[in-house]
């Protein structure tokens, strides 16, 4: 598998770190993409198949593109502990933490003058998850490499991947129609969003992770979601070879374990991550989408779909029930 013996990378520490916190690399790694891509199914393959070193994951954060925004770091990217703190009810809501003030203490030790800066922010928030799992007392005494996925960081990579020189971006895309669609069909809060907004998301976000790969070229990969599900051993080596880690995929069956693991209760769209079998779930949508439906979203979407690999999506005349698509 490895041509020469594999060390895992060493471990460094934060200023923000504490002994009584699992100490973090800054070797972290970052899964991005679209909506509806695929994110939750590849954040629980590494986490799954990861060996050596382990891999540890974790809710989504929502840092970059909301928390972080919410705090107004100055120029120097420090926040404010009362910022923290004032913000307690939104960092709450979008990890599903249930973080009390005495849970401030590391930050407030870090500090200096009353300010922290942002990156001890979304560490405290990653040590938090941690925290919180049941083997948390071993992560002291072992080497891993931790995992954030929330899908819309896809637009800030610039910014992670400045933060975190030595950190590794897996992006996930997949055919912007069949991803539309599913953004559409499971997300309650994206029902009555225009197909043409939603089209003009992941044509938005393709441009990002462009730009980032463009400056990032070797810490950034892009795999499709069509290979993941139909070439996964395949995918499997170039992930191993890109992180620099080990992924034994006879450990498949831990997948839909640590696909439950991530998921918290107001997420019931990641349910049929957990319950569905490797497939390709684009499938699902070629007896009941519409040419018009198809049109409306490919036309915001056609040059980007060419230079990524997509022709037009198939369009079929039979229907099946909307409930039937992933």
């Amino acid at each position: 598998m490895w041509a020469t013996p594999f060390t895992a990378w060493p471990i460094f520490f934060h200023p923000a770190m504490t002994k009584t916190e699992p100490f973090l690399s800054d070797d972290g790694i970052f899964v991005v993409g679209y909506p509806r891509s695929g994110t939750t199914l590849l954040q629980s393959l590494i986490t799954a198949l990861a060996t050596d070193p382990v891999v540890v994951s974790f809710p989504e954060t929502h840092y970059f593109n909301v928390i972080e925004k919410s705090l107004s770091p100055d120029r120097d990217g420090r926040v404010t502990i009362d910022a923290v703190r004032n913000h307690l009810d939104l960092i709450r809501e979008k990890t599903g933490l249930d973080l009390t003030e005495t849970e401030l203490d590391p930050l407030r030790a870090a500090a200096s003058e009353g300010r922290v800066d942002s990156r001890s922010v979304f560490e405290w928030i990653i040590q938090s998850n941690l925290r919180r799992r049941n083997e948390f007392a071993s992560l002291e005494r072992r080497p891993f490499r931790w995992l954030e996925k929330t899908p819309y960081h896809a637009n800030f990579l610039e910014r992670i991947l400045t933060l975190y020189p030595r950190a590794r971006a897996v992006h996930i895309v997949r055919h912007p129609v069949a991803a539309v669609l599913s953004r559409q069909r499971n997300f309650p809060f994206n029902q009555d969003t225009p197909l043409e907004e939603l089209a003009r998301h992941w044509d938005h976000m393709l441009a990002n992770v462009e730009r980032a790969r463009a400056r990032f070229p070797e810490k950034v990969i892009s795999v499709q979601y069509e290979n993941l599900v139909t070439r996964l051993s395949q995918v499997v080596t170039q992930l191993q070879s890109f992180l620099a880690i080990i992924l034994d995929i006879s450990r498949m069956d831990r997948r839909r374990k640590t696909a439950a693991a991530v998921r918290l209760p107001g997420e019931p769209w990641k349910e049929k991550t957990e319950k569905a079998e490797l497939f390709d779930a684009n499938r699902t949508y070629l007896d009941h989408v519409d040419a018009e439906a198809v049109g409306r979203i490919e036309a915001f979407t056609a040059g980007r779909m060419a230079a990524w690999g997509y022709s037009g999506f198939e369009v079929r005349n039979n229907r099946k029930k909307k409930d039937e698509t992933l």
